[in-house]
Order: C-alpha cells, then structure tokens, then sequence
C-alpha cells in the first residue's frame, strides 16, 4: 500500500515536470500562469541542477537540460525506494 502511494506521488510529481517543460516551451499568458504555478515545486531541485549543469548550444538556441536530469533522478530514486521498501515490507 506504502509502495504503491509512493509511485504515484512520483508519477505525479514527474508528469508536474512534464507540464512544466512543455509550458516553459509555449509563449501564452496561460503557459505562463501554469509555470508560475508549478515553479515551487521543481525549482528547489531544477536550480542546483543548473547551477552544474550548462545550458546546451544547439544552432544558437540554448536548451536547458535540468528537467531531464531531474527527470531520470527521480525515476533512479523511485526504483531505489521501491526496491527498499519490497525487501522491508
């Protein structure tokens, strides 16, 4: 039961970090809003991220590639608290 709550509480928290990318991406007053609203719960972890991690220079755009990597870190610790947690429970 545990498990499960968890995995859905990441799922959540990574389709949140979908929208945002994909937000972040469309220039529209309502792409803007939903940024402004989801900002507080991935910026904590996105600004580290790119404080290590450069933008990508692709033709004279700069891509920033910190969601991906949150992205694949929270997958990695999903896995590993699931592992945990099917070995205690």
């Amino acid at each position: 039961m545990i498990t499960r709550i968890f995995v859905l509480a990441c799922d959540i928290y990574l389709l949140g970090l979908i929208v945002l990318a994909v937000a972040s991406w469309v220039q529209h007053p309502t792409a803007y809003a939903v940024c402004r609203a989801l900002n507080p719960f991935y910026e904590p972890f996105l600004r580290p991220i790119r404080e290590r991690l450069r933008a990508f220079q692709a033709g004279g755009m700069q891509i920033d590639l910190s969601p991906v990597v949150l992205f694949i870190a929270v997958i990695v610790v999903r896995e590993l608290v699931v592992g945990l947690l099917f070995r205690i429970l």
